[in-house]
């Protein structure tokens, strides 16, 4: 049973197997969308927890595609992805509410990497800060460093 739903907005040209896959790992579902009006509709039905959306495949600038995104989400963590050479104004769309951003063409590695910040930032319990300082803690204590089973998430 899928807990959340990850929203692929827009004619984004990316592989969806890709997305299913990963999003299943998760737990979570893969919707796409053309538009911010279903976007709207699915985020008062399912627990979206994250948008992946290119503002100039909706005619928008990038700041209005995230308000939009944001307006019709706003419990989502909105992902740009742009093509690898496009330009993303990434300061202003992270002081605006941009949680991460995709570079396509997508490899599997990098879409785990991005809805795993997803999954991370999404988790109910314990910060997860305070959680990789408890398992330095532990690992300290112990004397084997190789305790601390967080792997890349410690660059937090």
């Amino acid at each position: 049973m899928s807990t959340g739903t990850v929203v692929l907005l827009g004619n984004l040209n990316l592989d969806r197997n890709i997305f299913d896959g990963v999003a299943a790992e998760f737990g979570w579902s893969v919707v796409q969308t053309e538009n911010l009006q279903f976007l709207k509709e699915v985020s008062g039905r399912k627990e979206v927890v994250a948008v992946i959306f290119d503002a100039t495949k909706l005619g928008l600038s990038w700041q209005d595609a995230l308000e939009r995104v944001l307006e019709s989400s706003p419990r989502a963590l909105p992902i740009a992805c742009a093509g690898f050479s496009e330009v993303i104004p990434w300061s202003e769309l992270s002081e605006a509410g941009a949680f991460h951003e995709l570079r396509r063409p997508v490899e599997v590695g990098e879409v785990r990497t991005s809805l795993g910040f997803v999954w991370a930032a999404k988790r109910q319990d314990t910060p997860l800060v305070q959680a990789v300082g408890s398992q330095r803690a532990s690992a300290a204590k112990s004397g084997n460093p190789r305790e601390n089973s967080f792997g890349s998430v410690t660059i937090f």
